[in-house]
């Protein structure tokens, strides 16, 4: 898969997490997503359970080219290079792992690191890292991470980690976010309940 352009990466960049916990299916919640206008996915499973939902990757990787969507996969380095996916986001602590990932992946691959710290250093060393964006969570040191990093003079997208509520990540917005990854979305709520709600984001988002 080609690499998005992330010089494009703008306060309309929505991704959503997709979980093996989801009763829907990975594939199902996946296609719902899709039609709802989002153009993002990023696949969370188990590393040790791959082979189980192996099939349905496939299928999802089908879906996002017919949809010119982005796959993107959290930690899983076999995955991403057997499927073809865009890139990994590495937990956090992945910051030590990210030069390796790069090198493994290669350039055009899209590494996105996870940090719930927002001390100065650990600010200073993402944004100068060779990732492509960093995610935090829609919290006072999620936020507090995305002003430093500004007052650092980075352009580092930075995506903030929300529930699949309008007003959520339009507050997350308006703190500075690059983007945002809507989580949760198919744990709670019915499959027709999720897509209304995710269409009314996406609508309003880039109203």
């Amino acid at each position: 898969m080609e690499r998005p352009l992330f010089k494009l990466f703008t306060l309309r960049m929505i991704q959503i997490e997709i979980t093996g916990s989801t009763s829907l299916g990975i594939a199902e919640a996946s296609q719902l997503a899709l039609e709802a206008g989002i153009k993002w996915l990023v696949i969370n499973i188990p590393a040790d359970e791959y082979g189980k939902f192996r099939e349905e990757l496939e299928m999802i990787v089908t879906m996002a080219k017919d949809n010119e969507a982005f796959v993107t996969i959290e930690s899983n380095l076999e995955a991403c290079r057997e499927l073809g996916l865009h890139g990994v986001l590495l937990p956090e602590g992945g910051l030590q792992k990210a030069m390796q990932v790069r090198e493994e992946l290669g350039p055009e691959a899209v590494v996105g690191v996870v940090t719930e710290n927002d001390e100065p250093s650990i600010c200073k060393s993402l944004v100068s890292a060779d990732i492509d964006y960093a995610q935090v969570l829609a919290d006072d040191k999620g936020f507090s991470f995305i002003s430093s990093a500004k007052a650092l003079g980075s352009e580092l997208p930075v995506v903030v980690k929300v529930e699949a509520d309008f007003e959520k990540c339009r507050q997350a917005l308006e703190k500075g976010a690059s983007g945002l990854l809507i989580a949760k979305a198919f744990e709670e709520s019915t499959s027709a309940e999720t897509e209304a709600c995710l269409k009314e984001i996406v609508a309003k988002l880039n109203s």
